[in-house]
C-alpha cells in the first residue's frame, strides 16, 4: 500500500510539472538558441545581468563570442556560467527539449521512469552518453522546488502567477521525502 501511495505522489509532481509546459511546446515557445539564452538570463536575473563574482551591475557584452564583462572585477562569463548548463557542449534547446520529454514521459505513464537514455538519443540526434547524462542532470534538477533551474526556464507559471500552489508544495515534500 506505502509503494502505491509514493507511485501516485510521484506521478501528481510530474503531472503538475507537465501542466505547466507550454500548451504549445517548448520548441515554439523558444524556437531559437538565442531565446532559449534569452529566457535563461531573465530566469537567472530578473532584475538584469548581474556578475557572477562581484555581484555588480556594471556589465557589458561581447556579443561576438555572447559573453558578458564586469567593468568592476573584469571577470568574464556567460548566461551558461556556474549553472546545471556550464560547460555543456549540448545546445539549450536540446536541455529545454529533453526536460520536455522527460516530463512528458513519465506522466504518459509508458516509462514509469522516464525516457531512456536510448529514447534520448534517438528523439534529440545526440550521442547515448550525452543523452543519458543529460537525463540524469535534468531529472535531478526537476526534482528541486520549482524544478530547478530547467523547471523555471520550460515552466510556466499556474493561473495565480504563482509556480506552486500550497498543494503542489505539500506534494512536492511528501514526494521528496519519499525520495530519500
Amino acid at each position: 500500500m506505502e509503494h502505491q501511495n509514493s507511485q501516485t505522489e510521484r506521478n501528481r509532481y510530474w503531472q503538475g510539472l507537465h501542466r505547466r509546459l507550454p500548451s504549445n511546446g517548448v520548441t515554439s515557445a523558444w524556437p531559437t538558441e538565442d531565446a532559449c539564452r534569452a529566457r535563461l538570463a531573465e530566469i537567472r536575473w530578473p532584475d538584469g545581468v548581474q556578475c557572477p563574482r562581484c555581484s555588480s551591475a556594471n556589465i557589458g557584452v561581447l556579443e561576438k563570442r555572447q559573453t558578458f564583462y564586469c567593468n568592476a572585477c573584469r571577470h568574464h562569463f556567460t548566461v551558461q556560467s556556474g549553472s546545471l548548463f556550464h560547460h555543456s557542449r549540448v545546445a539549450l534547446q536540446l536541455w529545454f527539449s529533453a526536460a520536455e520529454i522527460i516530463i512528458q514521459d513519465h506522466v504518459s505513464g509508458w516509462h514509469s521512469a522516464g525516457p531512456t537514455g536510448h529514447d534520448l538519443k534517438d528523439k534529440l540526434g545526440i550521442s547515448y552518453v550525452a543523452a543519458h547524462r543529460l537525463k540524469r542532470k535534468i531529472i535531478a534538477e526537476l526534482l528541486l522546488p520549482h524544478g530547478g533551474i530547467i523547471g523555471e526556464c520550460i515552466l510556466m507559471p499556474d493561473d495565480s502567477g504563482d509556480w506552486l500552489d500550497d498543494q503542489d508544495l505539500d506534494e512536492l515534500d511528501q514526494f521528496l521525502n519519499s525520495m530519500r
